[in-house]
């Protein structure tokens, strides 16, 4: 009479010829392999959301987790008799699931087999492998974020960075073309940031530094860490290993100019050199107008606005999202109005189009010619721009604002309170404090 064999005991028969001792002497050596099981509701995101059930499969201390497809709210879930109290299709997927197990823990204990956590999942879930490597998932995650806009081009190409060194990592440390998600785990995470502090900065195909800190967190950590945030949404895997790695940051010093440095470099002749004109006045519109160099050279005459003679820039923000509006000061709107050329009539762009690398090739220069000694970017221009602001008494909120940062901590990495700015209030207070002293005095000694 012949039975019908199922795809379940089908896969347990292949994986368990493939850890099948080869000899009796081996076979007696082998360690009983017990496991247990339970089915958990994992709470993510809003808890009167329907949740996510997992079976958890225990062995040796160890355990891994599986989402079985099905959800229920938490107020339907009983966690002591670990099934739903209404949803009848999910309690028959646990009872299937259950009698799996029962019949898969009855063949390792009698048979002396040993599986991995893995392997026992794949068994119960009537899996040959799951297969989800990690380059080949954080490529598709970036083709897929930037072709939905989630992300853009820029951040497609930080994407790409990390993706490039990763890859070189697995193949270094592993000796292989890529690794299996659900091996990811904190001594992956370590030994990926020793690798990061290792490298070095290129200048024209020269090393020159090693990378900073934040560098590291910014352009490598927190984009792997995004990556395996989305393996978990698509339960791949059920936490991040990152929640055990924490990055910190490093406070770094920030470059800005002075009023007084300002003044120099906008007063200054430049030698009548009107390459260096353009590129100052292109730094000179962002000190006044808090723009990242892409979002200003990028700048289209549509987002100018004229309301009852005030001038505003009027932006959507690529990194945040969110509308920025920017009351323009009289020295942008002469910039502004300094280009209307033959170039804008074909760009319709605000600012005449250089490139950052050519942008900043040329401050250097200027930084020179004008006697400022500090490291000129264009980025400065932005860090410029919120310390005037500042100084002259706008308030922290209306400076996150006007550079569109969505968290205020990120506003006041751009600031810097100058010695005069404390030093007017403080010794205002003092000088108010002994003042009221001395008049007591006075009204004591006249009684």
């Amino acid at each position: 009479m012949f039975h019908k064999i199922s795809h379940f005991f089908i896969l347990a028969r292949i994986l368990f010829a493939k850890c099948s001792p080869t000899n009796n002497n081996v076979r007696q050596n082998v360690r009983q392999m017990k496991i247990t099981y339970k089915f958990i509701q994992r709470i993510d995101g809003d808890a009167l959301e329907p949740q996510s059930i997992y079976l958890q499969i225990t062995s040796d201390r160890k355990n891994t987790k599986r989402a079985i497809g099905y959800k229920c709210l938490v107020s339907d879930w009983q966690e002591d008799r670990e099934q739903s109290k209404s949803n009848h299709a999910l309690n028959t997927k646990i009872n299937k699931l259950k009698q799996k197990l029962t019949d898969l823990a009855f063949e390792l204990e009698k048979g002396n087999k040993r599986l991995s956590l893995v392997e026992i999942a794949d068994i119960v879930f009537e899996k040959e492998s799951l297969e989800v490597y990690l380059l080949k998932y954080f490529e598709n995650f970036v083709t897929n974020a930037f072709t939905t806009k989630r992300i853009q081009l820029g951040a497609q190409k930080h994407y790409m960075t990390c993706f490039n060194v990763l890859k070189k990592f697995v193949k270094k440390k592993f000796k292989r073309d890529d690794i299996e998600v659900n091996q990811i785990d904190i001594g992956f995470i370590k030994s990926f940031d020793t690798e990061l502090h290792s490298l070095q900065k290129h200048y024209k195909d020269i090393p020159s530094k090693s990378l900073a800190k934040n560098t590291i967190n910014g352009n490598y950590h927190k984009k792997l860490k995004a990556v395996l945030e989305s393996c978990i949404q698509d339960d791949i895997i059920t936490s991040n290993p990152y929640s055990k790695f924490k990055l910190g940051t490093d406070f770094t010093h920030r470059e800005f100019l002075t009023e007084d440095e300002l003044t120099m470099l906008t007063t200054h002749s430049l030698n009548d050199n009107d390459s260096l004109k353009t590129i100052r006045d292109i730094f000179i519109f962002s000190c006044f107008t808090g723009l990242r160099f892409d979002d200003a050279i990028k700048l289209t005459m549509d987002k100018i606005r004229n309301d009852a003679g005030q001038f505003y820039l009027y932006l959507p923000q690529k990194k945040t999202g969110d509308s920025v509006i920017i009351p323009l000061a009289n020295k942008a709107v002469e910039i502004i109005n300094k280009y209307d050329n033959e170039e804008r009539k074909i760009t319709n762009r605000v600012l005449p189009q250089r490139s950052n690398q050519k942008t900043n090739s040329y401050l250097k220069t200027i930084a020179i010619i004008t006697n400022i000694d500090k490291n000129l970017t264009h980025h400065v221009a932005r860090h410029t721009c919120a310390t005037f602001l500042y100084n002259r008494g706008v308030q922290l909120e209306v400076i996150q604002k006007v550079l569109g940062h969505k968290n205020i901590r990120t506003t006041m990495l751009y600031v810097k309170m100058l010695l005069k700015t404390i030093q007017e209030p403080v010794m205002k207070a003092f000088d108010d404090f002994e003042k009221s002293e001395s008049n007591k005095i006075d009204k004591e000694v006249n009684k």
